[in-house]
Parts: C-alpha cells; sequence; structure tokens
C-alpha cells in the first residue's frame, strides 16, 4: 500500500504533540502509516474504502471514548488487522517497537486532533498512546533473550505478586538554579534524565536544575509492578519456574491481581538493577551520614519526582535485568477482550459478579448443549473423562465446579456459595487424578501437596520488596485460586497448625493477616477440593470416619460432600480397570469419548457458573423436611455425631440444590434439583459409615434428576407454558413425599439394619423404665 499517496490526500495536521519526539524518516513512515490507518476508521469519506475485514466499531468506539472520558487513555487495535492493512510498516513496528512507540502515539494525538478536535481540547493534560492485542509471537518466560530487547512480543504466565501503583514521571520541563530559565520537556526514558545544559548562552549551569512539576508540559503517569511466573505446563521437567517483572502503565495498572492466568503484550527492556547496587551496609552509612532534615528533604524530593533514576551512582558498575513492558494485559483463558473493562466497571459493583463474555455463537452452542436428553450424565462424563468409574465423585466434582450461589446478610456477612470436597481413598484409586484433573480444567485451579505447604504458603506471606524496600503481601495457594479450585493433595499430611490456618477460608473465605505493621483482610473465595489417606494405608469398615483419617472436627464439618473410595478386589470390576487403562496406554485420549469436548465444557461451565437460581417455596420445605430427618436418625442412631450432622449440613445442601439448578439453567430450585443434591448427599454419607442412609425414595442422583428434571427450553414463553401443567404434578408428588416423611418421623429406625433396631428399642426401654420410676418417686 502506497502510504506517501494516502498522507498527501488527507493532509496530515502537524498540531503542537503532548510529548516532543525527534522525527527520523523511519518514524515519520511508521507516524503516517498508522494516521491513513486510523483516518480511513474515522473519517466518513474513508469508511468505504477501508477494508472489509476490519471491524470500523469497537477502534471507533475506542477513539470517541479517549477525546471525552478523562479515565481512558489506551486505544487498543488488534495487530491483525494493522498488519493487513500496511505490512511493511507493521513489520517495521514488530522488530523495533520501542523505536516507533512515540510515533504510533504520535500518530493518534494527530487523529484525536483533527477529529475530536473540541472534547478533545478539553481534556487538559492527556498522554493518549496506541497499543496491540493478539500479538501471534508469543514467547516463554524462559525464552526471552538480550536479542529480543526492544521488540514486539507476548509472554504467558501467572501473576504471583503485584504492586503498589506508583507514579512516574514522563516528560519534564526543569528549571535552572543559576538564572531561572525553563528548559524544553525532557522524555524520561526509565529513568530521571535533566536537561545537558541551560537553554541560556550565558549561563553556564550543566547540572544544577529543578523539576517544574506544576508545568503544563510536566507529565506524570501511573505504573504497576507485576510478577509473572511461569504456567505449571509450560515448565520443562527437572527445572524450577522462572519468573520476570512485568511494568504496566496507565490503563493497564490493577488489571491483573495475583493468580490471575494473562497475556502481555509489550517488548522486553533492560533496565539497571539499582537494588545489588547499593548494598545494606552502604545504605546505612549513607543514612547515618545524612541528618533527619536531609532525609525528609529527599524522601519529599522523591514523592515529588515519582520514579526517579541513577543520578546517585556515580560511577559505580552496573547490573541489568530483563524485564517486560506490558501494553496490554489480556486474559490467557481464551477471552481476547482487554481485562480492563470488568475493571472499569467496578464502579457499580459489577466486580463482584463474575463477568460471562460470549458471542452468540458461543451462546447458540451453550443452548444446544443444554437441550441434551440426559445433560447430567453427559456433563458428569465429561469429569475425568480417563477415569474408571466413580460417577457420584464426578458429580460431586461438577457440582462443586458450578458453585453454588453467594450471599449477604444485611449486615454485609458473606455467606459462601463455594463447595468443599474431599475425598478419602486408599492408595492407587485415583484421588490425585481427580484433583490434577480438576486444577487443570477451571479457570483458576491451584494444586499443592498438604507436606510441602505451611501456613503462611497457603494463606499469605509479608516479604520486603528488594528494590523499594516496602513491606508487601505476597498471595498464597488460596488467594492465587481466588474464584477459583484450591487443590491440596496429601491433606492428611499437613501439621495440624497448618491445617488451622485455613479455618477461616475454608467458612468465611477471608485471611486475616497481623505482622510486620500490616494488618488486612484479603479475600479467598475459593473451593477447597482435598484428597488424603486413611491411617495405616487402608480404609476400616470397623470405625468410623474420624478413627481413620487424621482430621479435626473443625476442618470435617467445613466440607460439604466427603467421599470414601475403597479398593475392593472384585473380577468384574479388576478386569473392567485393567481394560480401560490397557486401552488408554494403547490409543491415548482416542479411547475415551466423552459426550462434549474439553473447550465446549469449560464454556458451558464458565456460562453457568454466573446464574442466580432461587429457592421456590416447594424446594424448601423439601430440604427441611430432609434435615429434620437426617438429625432424628442421627440422634436416634449409635453412630458418633461428630463430623457430620450440622447446621452446615442444611447449607451444604442449599449450595448442592443450587449448583444443580445451574447446570439446568433453571431460574428456580426446583424440588428436581434438591432430590438430586440429596440423593448425592445421601451415597456420601453411605459411604462414610458403610451404612444406609434413607433420605429419598431414589437410589440413583442420576435416576433421580432424569425422573424430576425434564430439557427446559430457554425461550421463556415456552417454559411457563410448560411449567402451568407440571405443577399438579409436582404438587401429587410433594404430598406423596410428605406422607413418606410423616411416616419416617414416626418410625424412624424401620430403615435401620436389624442391630441397630434392637440397640433403638433396648434404649427407649430404658428411658420409658427411668421415666416411669420417677414418676413413682
Amino acid at each position: 500500500m502506497n502510504v506517501v499517496s494516502l498522507v498527501a490526500e488527507t493532509n496530515v495536521p502537524r498540531e503542537e504533540p503532548p510529548v516532543v519526539v525527534e522525527v527520523d524518516g523511519d518514524g515519520g513512515r511508521v507516524r503516517d502509516a498508522m494516521y491513513v490507518f486510523l483516518s480511513r476508521l474515522v473519517d466518513p469519506s474513508f469508511r468505504s474504502a477501508a477494508t472489509p475485514s476490519i471491524d470500523l466499531q469497537y477502534i471507533v468506539r475506542q477513539l470517541e471514548r479517549i477525546s471525552t472520558c478523562v479515565d481512558w487513555s489506551t486505544c487498543v487495535v488488534r495487530w491483525g488487522d494493522f498488519s493487513h492493512f500496511d505490512e511493511d510498516a507493521s513489520t517495521a513496528i514488530e522488530f523495533d517497537y520501542q523505536r516507533f512507540a512515540p510515533f504510533i502515539d504520535l500518530a493518534l494525538h494527530q487523529v484525536l486532533s483533527q477529529y475530536y478536535a473540541e472534547d478533545y481540547a478539553n481534556r487538559g493534560k492527556c498522554s493518549p498512546s496506541l497499543v496491540f492485542s493478539c500479538v501471534p509471537r508469543c514467547l516463554g518466560i524462559r525464552a526471552v533473550r538480550a536479542s529480543m530487547v526492544g521488540q514486539l512480543c507476548s509472554i504467558k504466565g501467572v501473576v504471583t505478586r503485584t504492586s503498589q501503583v506508583r507514579p512516574e514521571l514522563i516528560v519534564g520541563v526543569f528549571r535552572c538554579n543559576d538564572c531561572g530559565t525553563e528548559s524544553q520537556p525532557v522524555l524520561q526514558p526509565f529513568h530521571y534524565t535533566e536537561p545537558p545544559a541551560c537553554r541560556d548562552p550565558q549561563c553556564e549551569n550543566k547540572s544544577r536544575f529543578q523539576l517544574v512539576p506544576t508545568h503544563p508540559q510536566t507529565r506524570f503517569g501511573d505504573w504497576q509492578k507485576i510478577r509473572l511466573q511461569e504456567d505449571t505446563n509450560n515448565i520443562p521437567a527437572g527445572c524450577v519456574p522462572r519468573t520476570m517483572e512485568l511494568i504496566a502503565r496507565n490503563d493497564g495498572v490493577e488489571v491483573a491481581k495475583p493468580g490471575d492466568r494473562i497475556i502481555a503484550v509489550g517488548c522486553p527492556i533492560v533496565v539497571p538493577e539499582v537494588a545489588k547496587l547499593l548494598g545494606q551496609a552502604h545504605r546505612r552509612e549513607v543514612q547515618r551520614e545524612m541528618s533527619g532534615v536531609q532525609r525528609a528533604q529527599q524522601e519529599a524530593q522523591q514523592e515529588m519526582e515519582g520514579a526517579t533514576g541513577l543520578r546517585a551512582l556515580g560511577v559505580r558498575e552496573l547490573k541489568y535485568r530483563m524485564c517486560f513492558l506490558a501494553t496490554t494485559i489480556t486474559d490467557a483463558n481464551g477471552d481476547d477482550r482487554k481485562m480492563t473493562e470488568a475493571v472499569k466497571d467496578s464502579t457499580d459493583g459489577a466486580a463482584e459478579r463474575e463477568y460471562v463474555r460470549l458471542t452468540p455463537a458461543e451462546i447458540e452452542k451453550v443452548r444446544l448443549m443444554r437441550g441434551h436428553d440426559n445433560l447430567l450424565k453427559a456433563l458428569t462424563n465429561c469429569v475425568a473423562p480417563n477415569i474408571f468409574k466413580h460417577d457420584v465423585v464426578k458429580l460431586g466434582l461438577l457440582l462443586q465446579m458450578v458453585g453454588g450461589v453467594s450471599k449477604s446478610t444485611l449486615e454485609q456477612i458473606g455467606l459462601r456459595g463455594d463447595i468443599n470436597v474431599c475425598i478419602v481413598g486408599d492408595p492407587s484409586t485415583a484421588k490425585s487424578q481427580f484433583l490434577k484433573w480438576v486444577a487443570s480444567n477451571v479457570s483458576r485451579g491451584v494444586y499443592t501437596s498438604g507436606k510441602a505447604s505451611t501456613a503462611s504458603g497457603l494463606t499469605a506471606t509479608v516479604t520486603r520488596d528488594a528494590d523499594t524496600g516496602d513491606r508487601t503481601i505476597e498471595a498464597g495457594a488460596l488467594m492465587l485460586s481466588d474464584r477459583g479450585v484450591c487443590c491440596i493433595d496429601e491433606f492428611d499430611k499437613m501439621d495440624v497448625k497448618d491445617q488451622v490456618a485455613i479455618h477461616e477460608a475454608m467458612e468465611q473465605q477471608t485471611i486475616s493477616i497481623a505482622k510486620a505493621g500490616i494488618k488486612a483482610t484479603l479475600s479467598a473465595r475459593t473451593s477447597l477440593l482435598a484428597a488424603m489417606n486413611p491411617i495405616g494405608g487402608k480404609y476400616d469398615r470397623r470405625k468410623p470416619l474420624q478413627k481413620n483419617v487424621a482430621m479435626t472436627a473443625p476442618i470435617m464439618s467445613r466440607f460439604d460432600l466427603m467421599f470414601v473410595i475403597v479398593d475392593e478386589s472384585s473380577d468384574d470390576a479388576d478386569y473392567a480397570i485393567a481394560d480401560q487403562l490397557l486401552r488408554l496406554h494403547r490409543f491415548g485420549d482416542r479411547a475415551v469419548r466423552p459426550p462434549f469436548s474439553t473447550g465446549d465444557f469449560q464454556l458451558y461451565l464458565r456460562y453457568t457458573r454466573s446464574l442466580t437460581p432461587r429457592l421456590k417455596e416447594e424446594s424448601v420445605q423439601l430440604i427441611v423436611a430432609a434435615y429434620r430427618d437426617m438429625r432424628l436418625q442421627d440422634s436416634l442412631s449409635n453412630r458418633s455425631k461428630v463430623y457430620r450432622v450440622t447446621t452446615r449440613l442444611l447449607e451444604s445442601i442449599i449450595r448442592l440444590s443450587e449448583a444443580v439448578a445451574k447446570l439446568y439453567m433453571s431460574e428456580d430450585v426446583k424440588p428436581a434439583h434438591v432430590e438430586v443434591a440429596l440423593e448425592l448427599m445421601r451415597q456420601s454419607l453411605s459411604t462414610l459409615d458403610m451404612t444406609e442412609v434413607e433420605l429419598v425414595g431414589i437410589s440413583d442422583p442420576f435416576e433421580a434428576a432424569s425422573e424430576g428434571v425434564k430439557a427446559e427450553p430457554l425461550d421463556q414463553q415456552q417454559q411457563q407454558q410448560q411449567d402451568m401443567p407440571q405443577a399438579t404434578a409436582g404438587e401429587q408428588s410433594m404430598t406423596a413425599r410428605r406422607k413418606g416423611e410423616r411416616r419416617q418421623l414416626l418410625l424412624p429406625h424401620q430403615h435401620l439394619p436389624l442391630e441397630r433396631r434392637l440397640s433403638v428399642l433396648i434404649i427407649t426401654l430404658v428411658l420409658l423404665t427411668a421415666s416411669l420410676q420417677d414418676c413413682n418417686h
């Protein structure tokens, strides 16, 4: 494409830019190419000639927002759109991005000054910038080399630490201390830069200058330091994860938080490692030589100047380190839209909700998946498909990945909606495989081992920043998995003091820190998935659960579901497991074909997690009746009451019922959804004591789902029409259930084994005898 002719036609304006840039030949050509690209999108006379594949609206909307909104200063352009428009300019930008970035911003300034002159002039101080997203050149952290400095690329990783937002001096105007002459605006390329000499020819000052922060051409910006760590899946065998520091500016600050998997677009840069230039001993010596007034003046000067540089280092030998200047930060879980949009919407409370941005094609795919004949069974088969059987455990993990509905009281006390699950099993029963599959298939999953985890590693720790010396909070596993799942393997190997540290995170979903002068309450809205071995390596059926596991009663009551997997010898089961393993070794992933692909399954979960179903009156009555039944059975039986039937069990039933309703994309929690949750709870209770616990009359949760939950149409009018005739049948089934519940309440021991019935009868006779004796006295 001939850029020169297009520039001549459009008459590129030469307004004074906010930053003085010395334009060379290559820089001018890049600036003109970017100006023509933006002008053809904004100017109505050029829109017809624009490339058809480019979506005009997303760039035009950003330009309008930058010209009118003070909080926005960044225009994001997809790299493929510009590279398709001008291949020569895009090639030059890709291999020398750091050099051409000021010219790209200059083109944006010229477009805003020409087409949005009135609104743009009223903004006041503004340094607009144009950045790119969706850059195909994606590198690993350990693949970044010195030869790539300044080149446009992207890196992927997990955020482990973020610093506070600090001011940065972008352009400075200085005043001479001898004659008072003000200098031209001076760019600050990552370090404090003063003018080389005074502008007055008669003044010979070359070192004594003072920054003028109130000058109209002096500009400050925000910056934040982010520590990025390699993703677990990208670490080579036998290597430790590498980290790299990211520098985010302007709209890129406060976008990523610890635990986010992100893709950062920008360029590698080299900065001096100031922290190691001045050792601790030298710092103390300098502090002793300075008086209190001098130290206060130095701190005040640093606060005014923002990010100062290296003028106090003298001729010391410089040591450098590699950093990454991130211009755009996007979500690494398949969403190429900016994470900034969710942060900007936090003013209306939207940050408390999980954002779901689905395209029309994705919504249509979710609708088709919802119409499956046996939806619950199909989704359960997608959970860890390589593991043979254990359908009840898979159903529990599926409900955990969806979660319930988080609520809050009038006093703003949070009620958790996340589901905690514990798997107790003999060795070689696929417990760790369950945990690793869940950690790799949720948006924010963290896998850790209990013996290698400490209390600070799970919650948070206070560290000192090497550059600034400030104390910062470094997130632990529970904070990194905020709004996700934290998987802790070998939970029984943890020390008791480390288990106590997660009490608050499991129920209140917060982490309180009061150490090293920092007192804070951090969010840990995560689901906990734990796996452990029984005491002695083999589950003893003759003992209750609390005698088989090394876990305290408070933590045990915080788990919504607890499953026991016993390794039993059976010819049919052994043959089926052997056949499954051999087919996996022979054919790999082709041996198992789940109903939905991994991408579709994750898309369905991502959508259903954002739903908020409400409890119906019939469901409330059913939950209350079931809870009273469980409490009565627990009081009349001789099993230990240390671990299960508490008030937390009632909340667990509510959360499980809401999760089932989410899977069916229902606006209300119906009795059929409660029946599925109760049957899952019944099977969880029965595996704990290896006895039958009667809650409902259905022996299979998938049978309960197939009998009680039909495929609901997504159209609201059709849903109301089909719900009308089902109400009568629901009331009849509800009446039948209430009659059965009354019989169970009157004779709760009729479903118990013979030995239990005799025990209940003896206890009843003893109580009657005691009461008669009291009456006689």
